[in-house]
C-alpha cells in the first residue's frame, strides 16, 4: 500500500476527494489531510508519503514552496499538483520541481482517478526496476508461484528484533522453501519479491544500498541457490546494520510509532502493530515500557490528542465531531484523555486558541 497525502485549503473538496474513492481497492492508504501549506509540509516531512496531492493556491505557503521546501529536505514523493488557474508560470514552476502530474480545476473523479492510477504504475516501475533489472525473467511452467510470506516474516523480525547471527539460519529456511517448491525462474520472482520488501524497508528510511544488487551472483551457475544465498546474505546484513544504526531506541519501537502516527485514526490494537512491525505483542509492550517509558495505550492516546489539537487550532473543525477524526470511538471517553493530558477539555483548548 502506497501512503498518500491530500493538501488543500478547500476542506469541503478534501471530505469529499477522501469519502469518494476506495484506497485500497487502488492500492493506496489515505494518510492524513492538510487544509494549509505549513501543516501539509509538516505532514510531508512527518509521514514521508509516497504520493501527495497537493493544491497550488494556498494561504500561508503555496503548492508550490511546498514541493520547494519537500525536495530540500531530501524526499522525493510523486506529486500530483491541482490549479484552477491556467497560468504558464505555475506550469513553469512545476515542471522545474519535477511535478509528476499537473490536474486543471475543474477536474472531474475520472481525472484523478487516472492519475492516482498512474501514480501508483510509477511507484511500481520504480521498485521494479531497483529489483534485478537485468534478470527480468519469464514465470516457469506453474501458473501458481509458492512464496514462503511466513519465511519472510521471520526474517524482518529478526532485522528489527533479532540477532544480526540469526539471519543466516531464517535466510536458509527461505531459501530451500522457494526452491523446493519452485523452479528456478519461480524461485527468482521469490528472492525478487524478498529484495522488493528489503529495498522498501530502506526506501522508507531513505537509505541506499552500497552493495551492486547484482554482486556475488552467478546466475548462469549450477548451483544457483549458493549464489543467491551469498547476495541476499550481504543485503541483510548491511540492512541489519542500518537499521540498527539508526537510533539507541530498538528499532520496532520506531517502526511501532511510525504506524501509530500514521494510522492513529484507525482502531489500533497491540495486535495489529505488533504484526506491522513483525514482533510479538507481549514483546511490544515490554519495549514501550523499557524505551519510551509508557504504555502502549498511553502512547496511542498521546498520538491522538496531538492530533486533536492540531485540528482545533482551525476555527472551521467542529469540536464534537473531533473524536471519531481522531481515532476515539466514544466522545465521552476522548474529552476525558484530552483533560487528563492537556489540563483542559477539547471546548476549553479551542477557546484559548482563538483568543
Amino acid at each position: 500500500m502506497y501512503k498518500i497525502i491530500l493538501i488543500d485549503d478547500d476542506r469541503s473538496t478534501l471530505e469529499t476527494i477522501g469519502a469518494f474513492y476506495d484506497w485500497n481497492q487502488m492500492g493506496l492508504d489515505l494518510a492524513t489531510t492538510a487544509d494549509n501549506g505549513i501543516s501539509g509540509l509538516e505532514a510531508i516531512l512527518s509521514i514521508k508519503p509516497d504520493i501527495v496531492l497537493i493544491d497550488i493556491k494556498m494561504p500561508g505557503m503555496d503548492g508550490l514552496e511546498v514541493i520547494e521546501e519537500t525536495r530540500k529536505n531530501g524526499l522525493d514523493p510523486y506529486f500530483i499538483v491541482m490549479s484552477g488557474y491556467a497560468d504558464f508560470k505555475y506550469a513553469q514552476t512545476a515542471l522545474r520541481l519535477s511535478v509528476s502530474e499537473y490536474i486543471l480545476k475543474p477536474y472531474s473523479p475520472t481525472d484523478l482517478r487516472q492519475a492516482f492510477e498512474k501514480a501508483v504504475a510509477e511507484l511500481e516501475k520504480r521498485i521494479s526496476d531497483l529489483i534485478m533489472p537485468q534478470y527480468k525473467l519469464p514465470r516457469g511452467g506453474s501458473d501458481f508461484l509458492s512464496y514462503p510470506v511466513d519465511k519472510e516474516k521471520a526474517i524482518m523480525s529478526i532485522l528489527f528484533t533479532g540477532k544480526k547471527e540469526d539471519l543466516a539460519f531464517a535466510l536458509d529456511d527461505f531459501i530451500k522453501q522457494i526452491f523446493s517448491r519452485n523452479d528456478n525462474n519461480d524461485a527468482l520472482a521469490c528472492v525478487s519479491m524478498l529484495y522488493g520488501a528489503i529495498t522498501r524497508l530502506l526506501m522508507e528510511r531513505r537509505k541506499k544500498l552500497s552493495i551492486d544488487p547484482m554482486e556475488g551472483i552467478r546466475w548462469k551457475d549450477r548451483d544457483l541457490a549458493k549464489s543467491l544465498r551469498q547476495f541476499l546474505l550481504s543485503l541483510l546484513d548491511e540492512t541489519y546494520s542500518i537499521i540498527h544504526s539508526e537510533s539507541t531506541i530498538n528499532p520496532a519501537v520506531i517502526s511501532a510509532e511510525k504506524y501509530i502516527r500514521i494510522h492513529y485514526k484507525d482502531k489500533l490494537t497491540l495486535d495489529t502493530v505488533a504484526e506491522a512491525v513483525y514482533i510479538t505483542p507481549t514483546y511490544l509492550s515490554t519495549l514501550f515500557s523499557k524505551s519510551l517509558g509508557t504504555s502502549f495505550v498511553s502512547y496511542v492516546n498521546q498520538v491522538r490528542v496531538e492530533q486533536a489539537q492540531r485540528l482545533l487550532r482551525d476555527p472551521k473543525v467542529d469540536p464534537n465531531t473531533l473524536a471519531e477524526q481522531v481515532g476515539f470511538g466514544d466522545p465521552k471517553y476522548f474529552c476525558q484523555v484530552f483533560k487528563r493530558i492537556t489540563g483542559v477539555t477539547p471546548n476549553q483548548y479551542r477557546n484559548q486558541m482563538l483568543a
